[in-house]
C-alpha cells in the first residue's frame, strides 16, 4: 500500500505513513472489513402472502365495526318505535290518530269529518270542563264506560257531547273500546249513616242545570243510594244545577237542602 501524500510505499498496518507523517485514511485491513460484514444481519424481504393476510385482517375488522353500527342503530329505532307504540295513551295524544278525520278550523282545533262515538276509560269517572284547560270551569261529571260523542280536539283535548251536556275533557282519558261498565251504587256504611249526608267526590262549580222528568216528583236523597233516607221530594218540571256526581246519581241543592237525585229522572234543561 502507498502513501497518497507522499507516494512512498506503506506496510500494511501503518495507520501513519513513516515518510511524510500523514494519516493514512484508507489504511482498514481485509480482515476487518469482513468482521463487518459477519456483523450484519441479513433481513429477509416481507413476502407477499403476509401482505396479503393483513389486508384481509383489516378488511374483516372494518366490516364487524360497520356491522356494529348498523345493528346499534336499528337497535335505537326499534326502541323509538316501541316507546312511541305503548307510551302513546300516556302522551296526552288524541287516541284515534289519524290524520284523515281532522280539519283545522280557524280557532286552531281540530274538527273532526265525523262525530266519533267514544267510551270513557277513567275509572274514576272525567270531569267535563268549560274550556280545554284544567284551569277552566267542571260544568259535568261523566261516569266510567260512558259512552259520548267527540266533535273537535285540541292541544289533547277533546269536546265531546253526553247525557245532552256538552265539555271539554282529556282525550286520553277517552276509548274507542266499548267499556261493560256494572252499575254501582252506594250503600249506608251502618244504619246511622242512612241520614247522613254525603258530600260528592268532585264539586263542580258551574254544573249543568236539569229539568226533573218524573210524574209526582224525586226524592231527594242523603246519599247516592236507594238505601238512603229520604230528605224531601223535589216536584217535577223543577230545574235543578248539578254540583257533583256519583255513578247514576248527581249533588243538587233545592230550596236551600243538598241532596242526591237520580239520573233516571231528569232531563237537560231546554
Amino acid at each position: 500500500m502507498n502513501c497518497r501524500h507522499c507516494g512512498k510505499p506503506v506496510p500494511e498496518d501503518f495507520v501513519f505513513c513513516p515518510f511524510c507523517g500523514k494519516k493514512i485514511e484508507s489504511h482498514l485491513r481485509a480482515e476487518d472489513a469482513y468482521e463487518e460484514m459477519e456483523e450484519y444481519e441479513y433481513e429477509e424481504p416481507e413476502k407477499e402472502t403476509d401482505r396479503k393476510a393483513e389486508r384481509k385482517a383489516r378488511g374483516k375488522r372494518r366490516v364487524k365495526a360497520l356491522i356494529s353500527i348498523i345493528a346499534a342503530i336499528l337497535f335505537v329505532a326499534a326502541a323509538f318505535v316501541a316507546v312511541m307504540i305503548f307510551a302513546k295513551p300516556y302522551l296526552g295524544e288524541e287516541p284515534w290518530g289519524d290524520e284523515d278525520q281532522t280539519a283545522q278550523t280557524e280557532d286552531g282545533t281540530d274538527q273532526l269529518q265525523a262525530v266519533i262515538t267514544m267510551y270513557v276509560s277513567a275509572e274514576d269517572g272525567l270531569v267535563l270542563r268549560s274550556d280545554p284547560s284544567e284551569d277552566s270551569g267542571s260544568v259535568h261529571i261523566l261516569k266510567y264506560g260512558q259512552e259520548v260523542q267527540v266533535e273537535k280536539t285540541e292541544n289533547g283535548w277533546a269536546y265531546v257531547t253526553a247525557e245532552g251536556v256538552s265539555g271539554w275533557c282529556p282525550a286520553k282519558d277517552l276509548t274507542e273500546d266499548k267499556i261493560e261498565a256494572a252499575q254501582k251504587e252506594s250503600a249506608p256504611a251502618s244504619a246511622d249513616d242512612k241520614g247522613k249526608l254525603v258530600e260528592p267526590p268532585v264539586i263542580i262549580e258551574s254544573g249543568q242545570r236539569w229539568t226533573i222528568d218524573a210524574e209526582g216528583g224525586l226524592n231527594l236523597r242523603c246519599g247516592p243510594g236507594q238505601d238512603y233516607d229520604i230528605l224531601l221530594v223535589v216536584p217535577d218540571k223543577t230545574e235543578v244545577a248539578e254540583e257533583g256526581r256519583d255513578g247514576d246519581w248527581i249533588f243538587v241543592k233545592y230550596e236551600g237542602q243538598h241532596g242526591w237525585i237520580n239520573t233516571g229522572y231528569i232531563k237537560p234543561k231546554a
